[in-house]
């Protein structure tokens, strides 16, 4: 069974690709910052 994501943007029209690129830019910076969190918090010790 595939997943259905949904996202929100203040654009009445986003052309598929477009969504794309900006939920992509944003789990990147999520990705980035992980080990940050797992630092600070001492997640993995």
């Amino acid at each position: 069974m595939d997943s259905v994501q949904y996202a929100v943007s203040s654009r009445r029209e986003l052309p598929p690709w477009e969504a794309l690129n900006l939920v992509r830019g944003h789990w990147s910076i999520e990705n980035s910052l992980f080990h940050v969190k797992e630092d600070s918090f001492r997640e993995d010790r």
